[in-house]
């Protein structure tokens, strides 16, 4: 097809990046490192190749043969010319890729069929499953597990907390373990998350803390006032030579 010289230019700008990038590195890498990320997938090394939904948008992928060679896209990043002819494209069926390999929890993280055998009945021996069957029984049981495990916590987030954490809390607070909670612990434990809750609540001013003054404080504190002394042996003394200078006043004389 004439693909136009614009298209052409954008075609060959992008093949010699991509094709200067596998050289320096060594390998076949698409994701630009920043956008990779930005997404949260650091190690994120391909877009779409050999995945069910996009990394970028999250779009299914649809795949095609041209020439016996998987082709991969996504219609919401790549949507098709609507002037060209379409392609019979499919749902894409994802494959334990032994030229791409990937990390065990990146293709759990995707669903089951990347899994082998043997490590589908690994995670069902995990979850306390049936081990037994076929391939496709394995990865639907799993699938099945999996699904009912993440709508569990779904919602949860950082809400979840584990027991240890649960009892510390409650000690922050100041509540005792015969308040009823969930997470039951041995009372070694509880005793251990109960001292590190309490040492991570955080004190008191010590001007807040300090106790009131006692009455006898108080009024020590009034007799100061008045005689200048804290002793109580000075305030008749005081007392009288006021009185005194009251009456040595002279009084105003009636007009």
């Amino acid at each position: 097809c004439d693909l136009g010289r614009e298209r052409f230019d954008r075609i060959w700008l992008h093949t010699v990046d991509l094709l200067r990038r596998g050289y320096a590195s060594g390998s076949i890498l698409t994701v630009d490192p920043e956008e990779a990320r930005t997404l949260g997938k650091p190690n994120l090394r391909r877009y779409i190749y050999n995945c069910e939904t996009c990394s970028r948008c999250g779009d299914r992928i649809v795949s095609w043969e041209v020439k016996t060679r998987t082709c991969y896209a996504c219609p919401t990043c790549q949507p098709l010319d609507p002037t060209s002819e379409a392609p019979r494209a499919q749902e894409a069926k994802v494959f334990l890729s032994h030229c791409a390999k990937e990390p065990l929890a990146d293709r759990l993280a995707q669903g089951t069929q990347k899994l082998t055998v043997k490590e589908l009945r690994a995670e069902l021996g995990k979850l306390g499953l049936e081990t037994t069957g076929l391939k496709a029984d394995l990865a639907a049981r799993l699938g099945k597990a999996l699904e009912g495990k993440e709508a569990q916590t779904k919602g949860l987030g950082a809400m979840e907390k584990t027991a240890e954490e649960a009892a510390a809390e409650k000690a922050q607070a100041g509540e005792s373990r015969a308040v009823e909670h969930v997470a039951e612990l041995h009372p070694s434990q509880a005793a251990r998350a109960g001292h590190s809750g309490r040492a991570a609540k955080p004190k008191v001013k010590e001007e807040m803390s300090e106790p009131s003054q006692s009455k006898e404080q108080a009024r020590v504190g009034s007799k100061r006032g008045a005689t200048g002394s804290s002793n109580p042996q000075d305030l008749p003394r005081a007392l009288g030579a006021r009185q005194r200078k009251r009456r040595a006043a002279p009084r105003p004389s009636k007009p």
